[in-house]
C-alpha cells in the first residue's frame, strides 16, 4: 500500500495488543479480511499479530498467497494411518477408531470434511510446529508490550474439519500458558451455512459437523470434565479438559431460513464486528454494559425441554451500516491521479491546430529554408580554370603533371572541406541555438493549461514531420550528385582527357590516333576541356557539399527532436502507469472497505464516488499548475528514474486538508438523502448474526443492546428516525455510521439454523453415522445431542 495517504487516525481504545489465530479456510478468509484492514489503518506491527494453520496451501478464494505468506504456516502432508499406527500414538489411534483408516491416507489438501481428520493433523504438528509457533508469538507479543492487555483471539467455523478438528485441542494445550500469562481469549464461531454450495462439500458432513462442534463447544463453554486428550508416549502424557477455555464467544449465524450468501458475507460480518469492537468505543461501551446484564441470565445454565442443560454465556453480534472511513484515502489517490490525467489529457481540435501552427512559426523564425542556410553557412571549393594555368607558367611537356597533380588536389580539397564541415563549430552553434529555441517553445506548451504532455508531443511531431520533408528531399539530391559523381560520366570523362593529354605531350605512348585535332593545337584543346569537365565535376562536388551541410542540420535537429518526442511519449506512459497504480490502490483500499459488508459491494461502490464527487466540487484542492511549478514532469528519459519518489511527492502536494475534509463529509453525510437511503437499506437487509424462534423458546429470557457509533450531528439529525432505540457512542469520526446489536445469555439450542439440523444428526446418531462429526470417538457417547 502507498505510504502517507491520508486517514482517519485509528486506535486501541484499550491499552492492549492482540494476537488473531485460526486453523482452516474460513478463518483464513476471516483473517485476510482483518489483516487488510489494520494494514489499511496503519496499527503498528507490536500492537497486532496474525497467525493462521491450514493443512492446505492455495485458498479457494485465491488470496493473494504472498500476503498470506506473513502469517500462513501450511501443514506439510503426511500419511495419517502409518502415522497411528506408530507404538507412540496408541491413544490417539484408539480416539480416532470411529472413522475407517483410508480416510487418513496422505492428508494435504484438506481433511476431507471429517474433523477427526484434521484432529490427527494436529497430534502430529502439536509440539513440532502450531503449539510452539503459537506460543513464540505470545511471547513475543508480551515482551514488546510488558504490562499491556494481551488479547488472543480464535476464528473457527463449525462446518470445517480442519477448525473442528483443530480448535478446541489447541486451546486445551496452550490454555495454562495463556491462563499464567493472563492473556484473555476470545472466540468467534460461525455455523456452516456459509459452507453450502463449495464445490466438492457434501451438505450433509458440514451440517453434522455444526451440530458436533456445537456439542463440544458447550462443554467446553462450561468447564465440563471427562474429556481427554490423547497423550503420546515420551512426548507428553493422557491429560483431562479441565476448566474454561475462553472469556467470552460469540456465535454467528446466516438466520432461521435457508440462506442463498456464501461464506464471504458471514466471514465479513465477522470481521466488521471484530473489528468495530477493536478498533472504535463499540467494545469498551460493551463491556461496560455488562454490569446492567442479569447475573441469573450471565451465570445460569438453561434447561431444554428433555431436561438437557446448555451454558447460556454465548454472546452474538451483528454491524450495519455505512463504513467509508477509506474515504480519505480513495480521494487522495484520485486526486493525484487527477494531476496526471490533466497533464496527459487529450488535445481538443482548436488546441491542435494551435499547436501544429506553433510549430510551423518556431521552424521559420529559425532560419531554416536551404536558401538561408546555405547563404549563412555554405563555403565554396577552390576550382580549376585558365587563369590558374597561365599563372602557373607550365611548359607543355609539364602540363598533363601539372593538371594531374591540381585535379588530385581539387578532390583532396572536396574531402577536407567534407571532414571540416562536420567538425564546424558555428553550424554546431546554430544547431544548438536553434534546439534551445525549440525546447524553450515546447516548455511553454508543456506547461500551458490546455496543453501539457500532448501539447509538447504535438508539436515535436510536427516539427519531426517539416523537418523529416527537409531531410528526404535533401538525402535524395545527396543521392542523385553521388551517382552523377560515382557513377556518372563526368568523373570518367575527365580521365579520359587527361590520357588524351598524356599521350599529346608525350608522356604516353598512344596507340593509333586518340588526339582529337581542334583548331591548330591538340594541347590547348584537349586543356580546355579537363578544364571544363572539372569544373562541371567540382560544381557537382560543390552541390553535395553544401547539401551535406543542409543534411548535417536538418538531422541533428530530428535527432534532437525525435529524442525529446521519445522523452515525451515515455513521460506520458509513466504518467499512464502512475495514475494506473493509483487506481488500483484506490481500488485495493475501496475493497477492503467493501468487504465490511461484502452483500452491498455494488451500492457501495456508487456511493463512494458519488462521495469523491461531492468532495471534489467542495474541497480545495491543489491546481494543476501549482503542482507542475513546485514538481515538474517526469521528464527524465533514463531507466533509473525512481517512480515510486516521484508518485510520493505527487501525494505529499495533493494531500487533502484531513480537517476540511472531516468537516465537509459530517456536513454532508447529515443532509445527503442518498447516505441517509444508504443507511435505511443497510438496517433493512441486515444481515442477521443469529435468529431466535422466540414462540419456540418463550422462557429464554436473554439481554439485549444496540448502539450507534456517529457524531453527534448526525445522531441529531436522526434520532428519532434510523437511530431510533439505539444508545449513542459518540465519535469524532464522521465517516463511520455503524449500528451494532448485541445479545447474550442463551444456548447453542436457541440457535434456529442448528435446531433444524439437529434432528438429522440425532437420526444419523441412531444408526450410529454421526461420530464422523466429533474429533474423538468417545465424544459421540459422553456428549448428549443439543436438547432443543
Amino acid at each position: 500500500m502507498l505510504k502517507n495517504l491520508v486517514s482517519v487516525t485509528s486506535k486501541f481504545y484499550e491499552d492492549q495488543a492482540l494476537i488473531f489465530l485460526t486453523f482452516g479456510g474460513f478463518g483464513r478468509y476471516v483473517l485476510y479480511l482483518l489483516y487488510e484492514e489494520f494494514k489499511r489503518l496503519q496499527i503498528p506491527e507490536d500492537k497486532v499479530r496474525f497467525l493462521a494453520f491450514d493443512t492446505e496451501q492455495p485458498h479457494r478464494d485465491r488470496l493473494d498467497l504472498q500476503r498470506e505468506a506473513e502469517y500462513l504456516i501450511h501443514l506439510d502432508h503426511f500419511d495419517g494411518d502409518i502415522y497411528v499406527e506408530n507404538e507412540e500414538n496408541r491413544d490417539l489411534k484408539k480416539a480416532v477408531r470411529h472413522i475407517p483408516l483410508n480416510l487418513l491416507c496422505d492428508i494435504e489438501a484438506g481433511c476431507k470434511g471429517v474433523p477427526a481428520v484434521g484432529f490427527v493433523a494436529f497430534h502430529k504438528y502439536d509440539d513440532l510446529v502450531i503449539t510452539r509457533e503459537a506460543l513464540r508469538l505470545i511471547d513475543e507479543v508480551r515482551a514488546k508490550n510488558p504490562g499491556k492487555k494481551i488479547k488472543l483471539i480464535i476464528i473457527s467455523g463449525m462446518g470445517g474439519s480442519v477448525s473442528n478438528g483443530m480448535t478446541i485441542p489447541f486451546l486445551y494445550r496452550v490454555r495454562e500458558r495463556l491462563r499464567e500469562k493472563k492473556i484473555r481469549v476470545e472466540v468467534f464461531l460461525a455455523t456452516s451455512e456459509g459452507y453450502l454450495g463449495l464445490q466438492n462439500i457434501q451438505e450433509e458432513s458440514v451440517e453434522r459437523n455444526c451440530v458436533a462442534s456445537a456439542m463440544l463447544w458447550e462443554y467446553a463453554i462450561a468447564g465440563r470434565n471427562g474429556l481427554v486428550y490423547p497423550g503420546k508416549d515420551g512426548v507428553r502424557d493422557r491429560k483431562m479438559f479441565d476448566g474454561r477455555i475462553a472469556h467470552r464467544v460469540y456465535i454467528f449465524s446466516g438466520g432461521a431460513a435457508e440462506t442463498s450468501l456464501k461464506y464471504q458475507a458471514i466471514a465479513s460480518t465477522i470481521a466488521t464486528c471484530i473489528s468495530t469492537l477493536e478498533l472504535t468505543k463499540v467494545g469498551s461501551y460493551l463491556d461496560g454494559d455488562r454490569v446492567n446484564y442479569s447475573a441469573h441470565i450471565l451465570e445460569r445454565e438453561w434447561r431444554g425441554h428433555d431436561g438437557g442443560s446448555h451454558p447460556t454465556a454465548l454472546l452474538t453480534m451483528n454491524v450495519a451500516g455505512l463504513k467509508a472511513d477509506c474515504l480519505p484515502q480513495v480521494f487522495h489517490c484520485y486526486s493525484a491521479k487527477r494531476f496526471l490525467q490533466e497533464v496527459t489529457k487529450p488535445l481538443s481540435d482548436n488546441e491542435t491546430e494551435k499547436i501544429k501552427g506553433a510549430a510551423i512559426s518556431a521552424f521559420v523564425e529559425s532560419n531554416l529554408n536551404e536558401d538561408e542556410l546555405l547563404q549563412k553557412f555554405s563555403r565554396e571549393l577552390p576550382t580549376l580554370t585558365r587563369d590558374t594555368i597561365n599563372r602557373a607558367s607550365v611548359s607543355e611537356e609539364n602540363v598533363y603533371q601539372f593538371l594531374r597533380e591540381k585535379v588530385d588536389e581539387l578532390q583532396e580539397d572536396f574531402q577536407q572541406a567534407s571532414e571540416a564541415s562536420k567538425r564546424d563549430g558555428e553550424v554546431q552553434e546554430f544547431i544548438d541555438r536553434v534546439a534551445a529555441s525549440f525546447s524553450a517553445r515546447a516548455e511553454e506548451i508543456v506547461t500551458a493549461k490546455d496543453n501539457y504532455l500532448r501539447g509538447g508531443l504535438l508539436y515535436y511531431e510536427k516539427l519531426a514531420s517539416l523537418l523529416d520533408e527537409k531531410i528526404s528531399r535533401v538525402s535524395t539530391s545527396i543521392s542523385r550528385l553521388e551517382a552523377e559523381l560515382f557513377e556518372g560520366t563526368s568523373n570518367q570523362e575527365l580521365e579520359n582527357l587527361l590520357e588524351k593529354l598524356a599521350v599529346v605531350t608525350r608522356k604516353k605512348k598512344g596507340i593509333g590516333d586518340i588526339v582529337v585535332r581542334i583548331g591548330d593545337s591538340p594541347t590547348i584543346t584537349l586543356i580546355n576541356q579537363i578544364i571544363d569537365t572539372a569544373g562541371k565535376l567540382q560544381s557537382q562536388r560543390s552541390e553535395k557539399q553544401k547539401h551535406l551541410l543542409l543534411h548535417r542540420i536538418y538531422d541533428s535537429l530530428g535527432r534532437f527532436v525525435r529524442e525529446r518526442q521519445e522523452i515525451l511519449k515515455s513521460t506520458i506512459y509513466r504518467c499512464t502507469r502512475m495514475a494506473a497504480e493509483l487506481e488500483r490502490e484506490a481500488e485495493k483500499i475501496k475493497r477492503i472497505g467493501r468487504s465490511a459488508f461484502t452483500y452491498q459491494k455494488e451500492d457501495f461502490d456508487a456511493l463512494m464516488e458519488h462521495f469523491t464527487r461531492i468532495l471534489t466540487s467542495e474541497l480545495d484542492t491543489v491546481p494543476t499548475l501549482q503542482i507542475l511549478a513546485s514538481l515538474g514532469l517526469p521528464l527524465s528519459g533514463g531507466e533509473d528514474f525512481d517512480e515510486q519518489a516521484y508518485l510520493q511527492k505527487l501525494l505529499a502536494l495533493t494531500r487533502p486538508d484531513l480537517e476540511q475534509l472531516t468537516e465537509c463529509v459530517d456536513e454532508f453525510f447529515v443532509n445527503d438523502p442518498r447516505v441517509y437511503d444508504y443507511i435505511k437499506m443497510m438496517l433493512q437487509q441486515f444481515f442477521m448474526t443469529l435468529k431466535l424462534d422466540r414462540d419456540r423458546f418463550p422462557t429464554l429470557e436473554t439481554s439485549q443492546c444496540s448502539f450507534v457509533l456517529c457524531t453527534k450531528k448526525m445522531y441529531d439529525r436522526y434520532r428519532d428516525d434510523l437511530f431510533e432505540g439505539y444508545c449513542h457512542i459518540e465519535t469524532d469520526n464522521p465517516f463511520n455510521v455503524l449500528l451494532t446489536r448485541h445479545e447474550e445469555g442463551f444456548p447453542f439450542a436457541a440457535i434456529s439454523y442448528l435446531h433444524r439440523i439437529n434432528k438429522e444428526f440425532r437420526e444419523l446418531k441412531a444408526h450410529g453415522k454421526a461420530a464422523f462429526g466429533h474429533i474423538m470417538a468417545d465424544l459421540d457417547e459422553k456428549l448428549p445431542a443439543l436438547d432443543c
